[in-house]
């Protein structure tokens, strides 16, 4: 992430991903999402509207803090 614009563009993009597959009944997974991508998303509010595949070292079930 290193541009502000360019990072909500993608907290944009993910946002519309995830209506899209509610709408059809589905749901998305984000795997090898980078430490500021987690971030930016729990600072607005969307962490919880995904599922998070584990890291390595990481217990399955969300994000690590």
């Amino acid at each position: 992430m290193d541009r502000p614009g360019t990072d909500l563009a993608v907290v944009a993009a993910l946002a519309r991903m995830r209506l899209a597959a509610r709408r059809t009944g589905n749901r998305v997974r984000l795997r090898g999402a980078t430490p500021e991508l987690r971030q930016l998303l729990e600072l607005t509010g969307l962490a919880g509207e995904f599922e998070w595949e584990p890291e390595e070292g990481e217990e399955s079930g969300g994000i690590q803090e």
